[in-house]
């Protein structure tokens, strides 16, 4: 029924192809089995195949602390611990993450691209002026009257530095434990926000191998940052307002193909093999490195 006009209205809807049903059959399976929130993040170390596994199903500070985790020096005892034992190949499970931080994604990188890097190149202001329905927001007066100087210079000129812009102009160096192996990718349709961004940013800067099933969106999807929330003064609806929204340091940024990451090798699961709890994708990863290993 149109909200509108109160009168009946029909919607035609594409039919599900049988990839499509397969995706809504696996989603609460998959996520159960694979996303036991027990930690956001797990390692594995394989010293007989040389092969160490990194799966991260939140990039979200929260999450991590949830987790009993700090990321930052996670990664320091895990690399570490890679490059002493000679670890030649590492997987990277980024299957059902849907995101959280792009910089703990870029972390992550640093311990994978030979070359310093910028997570994004361009901020671009959505606000330039105290709004007309700023009394309606969760912020003051006084923060408008102390945060949109700053959104008129950036928003006059782009490359401007203030407060705002420390988020665009952070480099990445190479970190001191550098992993020199083979990388592979586990990716997914399930993938979003700052997972996104991280799958980008390796499919850029690394030579790693990505398996599993295509990401859903463009490069340039979730890209907003600094949300204010509007409550509509009637409806007493939130509506959330990013005040700046900015360019990914992507060379495919706006995604020509307007498609997400297509992986290397397509591999999906059957739904016997879901009712199995059997993990194709990452089973058939490791053969693949076993065989490399074997050659």
């Amino acid at each position: 029924i149109n909200p509108t006009t109160k009168k009946k209205d029909k919607i035609h809807l594409p039919a599900l192809l049988s990839i499509d049903t397969l995706h809504c059959i696996n989603i609460p399976k998959m996520a159960e089995f694979y996303c036991k929130k027990d930690t956001a993040y797990r390692f594995n170390l394989d010293k007989n195949n040389k092969i160490a596994t990194i799966k991260i199903t939140g990039l979200n500070p929260y999450e991590m602390e949830a987790s009993s985790i700090d990321f930052y020096k996670q990664l320091i005892t895990d690399f570490k611990t890679i490059n002493d034992n000679k670890i030649k190949n590492l997987i990277i499970d980024l299957r059902y993450c849907f995101g959280g931080s792009p910089e703990y994604g870029a972390t992550l990188l640093s311990y994978l691209s030979k070359k310093s890097f910028h997570i994004f190149d361009t901020l671009h202001t959505v606000i330039n002026k105290i709004p007309t329905y700023s009394k309606y927001t969760d912020w003051t007066a006084a923060d408008w009257e102390k945060e949109i100087p700053q959104l008129i210079e950036l928003n006059n000129n782009p490359q401007a530095k203030n407060s705002w812009t420390d988020f665009r102009d952070t480099l990445f160096l190479p970190s001191k434990n550098l992993f020199n192996g083979s990388i592979y990718v586990l990716i997914n349709s399930d993938i979003h926000s700052a997972a996104a961004i991280t799958s980008a940013l390796l499919k850029q800067n690394t030579n790693a191998i990505f398996i599993g099933q295509p990401i859903s969106g463009p490069y340039n999807s979730g890209n907003a940052i600094d949300m204010i929330t509007l409550t509509l003064p009637n409806t007493k609806i939130n509506i959330y307002i990013p005040l700046i929204n900015y360019s990914y340091a992507i060379t495919d940024y706006l995604g020509k193909s307007k498609k997400g990451i297509t992986p290397d090798i397509f591999i999906t699961s059957s739904i016997k093999d879901i009712i199995n709890n059997k993990d194709v994708v990452l089973d058939s990863t490791i053969s693949l490195i076993k065989l490399k290993n074997y050659r």
